[in-house]
Formats: C-alpha cells, sequence, structure tokens
C-alpha cells in the first residue's frame, strides 16, 4: 500500500498519465461490451435469438448488396439507406 502510493507520488508524469489513459480506455471497453450482452440478452429475452440474427443478417446482406456508405443528400446532410426506404420492393433490392 505504501510501495503503491510511493510509486505514485515519485513515478514520471508521462507514466502516470499513460497509465491513467489506459485504465480508462479499458474500462470504457468493458463498459461498451458490458452494455452490448446486456442489451442482447434483454433482446433475445424479447424476440428470440432467431429473429434476430435473421434480422441483423438480412440487414448486412441489404448493406453489402447495394455497397452502402455515408450518402450525401442535397442539404449536405448524411443520410444512411435501409431497406424500409424501398416499401415497394418488400426490402430486396
Amino acid at each position: 500500500m505504501v510501495a503503491d502510493w510511493l510509486a505514485l507520488v515519485f513515478a514520471p508524469r508521462w507514466l502516470v498519465h499513460r497509465t491513467c489513459r489506459l485504465h480508462t480506455i479499458l474500462h470504457n471497453v468493458q463498459v461498451y461490451f458490458r452494455f452490448v450482452s446486456i442489451s442482447m440478452r434483454i433482446l433475445r429475452s424479447v424476440r428470440g435469438w432467431w429473429w434476430w440474427w435473421w434480422w441483423w443478417s438480412n440487414y448486412l446482406e441489404v448493406l453489402a448488396v447495394t455497397e452502402v456508405g455515408p450518402i450525401r443528400s442535397r442539404d449536405g446532410i448524411h443520410v444512411m439507406l435501409h431497406a424500409h426506404d424501398f416499401p415497394n420492393t418488400s426490402g430486396a433490392l
């Protein structure tokens, strides 16, 4: 305990900042993955695993087929293309 405080006091400033920054990044990654796992658990309990798998694979397939990235509209706002923008084709492009 005392050795930790002494090391923290006498450590170079760049080393302290680097370790604190690394700890913050790791903590944020951990919080992000915890949020994803909890939200996926909730979604699986609501709709079931296979429904979400089907929706996500179809979404990725639409993105792959259309090669969609950020598309610039006339007023300069970036719009993302989704399957529900084409109601007459039932999502099949």
